[in-house]
């Protein structure tokens, strides 16, 4: 279903009631067209790829918007409504902008900053081209504004009797099961993204610059040292590892690329053996039609024989 034939019911948005991020991401809300030039993009949201804009607009074009953006009526310090305001979706704002469409579909959200960036964390967290270390720091995030918010979901926080009140590790593992499949498995999750987060930003940055910023391992082992200093340190010796793989692995290609790397005299043979096989039709239809497991074995035995050939001093 696309959102190409929704009809706005009322140029008053008023009706659109304030959802809450639970009921946001289950139920999508309720949906209103909203023209495209009304809505304010804020400066601190990040700016996409424009070929994943010009990807996305392809396929709106094709078969519509199958997400509604989300956008909130940004209220003044006096009480009146002003503006509003994107929350998310703005890859699929500019696609619609890219391809000249007047109106988009929308989903309102209230107006509470906290809400707000709650939703934008939910949103971008499992965004593939996320690194581990932006990941990390968005989990951290969430887990940091869930034990200042508490309730932010709508939910009673969870008690033992006589105990303390749910942990933000706890609420998060219990909020975000897409990060494993086990409560353990994603509390073990959120509390690795804590460890990396917490880097200072000299090392992130560092890391960044080091290419480990993906590698969650890396991140983890620097995280492990003990002063910044040992860290950075940990980085330069990452990276210089890092570095002699790639060679070695640039080294094994250039090993692996046979015909690159042979003799004249060994062409020359090369070229003879091609001719045989190619005058060889008998031979080169039985070897086609023959399965996987039969081409191996038959190879298996040519080498074989060659060995032993060898030996007798056939290949000299």
């Amino acid at each position: 279903m696309t959102w190409k034939s929704i009809k706005k019911k009322s140029k008053n948005d008023s009706h659109v009631p304030a959802v809450s991020i639970r009921k946001k991401w289950n139920t999508g809300g309720d949906i209103s067209l909203v023209k495209v030039a009304d809505i304010v993009v804020p400066d601190e949201l990040e700016k996409p790829d424009p070929d994943d804009v010009a990807k996305l607009a392809e396929s709106v074009r094709k078969i519509g918007i199958i997400h509604p953006v989300v956008v909130r009526r940004k209220v003044t310090a006096f009480g009146k409504r002003s503006e509003i305001e994107l929350v998310t979706g703005l890859t699929r704002f500019e696609s619609y902008k890219l391809l000249g469409e007047q109106m988009i579909p929308c989903t309102y959200v209230e107006d509470d900053d906290d809400l707000v960036r709650q939703i934008q964390i939910a949103e971008n967290l499992f965004r593939r081209d996320d690194t581990v270390l932006k990941k990390s720091e968005l989990l951290t995030e969430w887990v940091e504004r869930t034990e200042q918010n508490g309730d932010v979901f709508g939910q009673v926080d969870r008690k033992p009797k006589g105990g303390r009140p749910e942990s933000g590790i706890a609420k998060a593992a219990r909020e975000l099961p897409s990060l494993a499949k086990s409560d353990e498995g994603r509390r073990k999750q959120i509390e690795r993204a804590i460890v990396i987060a917490k880097l200072a930003m000299g090392v992130k940055n560092a890391a960044k610059k080091a290419g480990l910023d993906d590698n969650q391992s890396a991140l983890l082992a620097i995280a492990a040292e003990e002063t910044t200093e040992a860290q950075l340190a940990k980085i330069r010796g990452l990276s210089v590892h890092k570095s002699k793989g790639a060679r070695k692995g640039h080294s094994a290609a250039k090993k692996r690329q046979k015909p690159g790397s042979l003799s004249p005299k060994d062409r020359k043979t090369l070229e003879e053996l091609i001719q045989a096989w190619n005058e060889a039709d008998k031979l080169k239809r039985a070897f086609i039609k023959a399965s996987p497991n039969v081409q191996e074995q038959f190879i298996a035995k040519i080498k074989k024989d060659r060995r032993r050939d060898t030996a007798k001093g056939w290949g000299k």
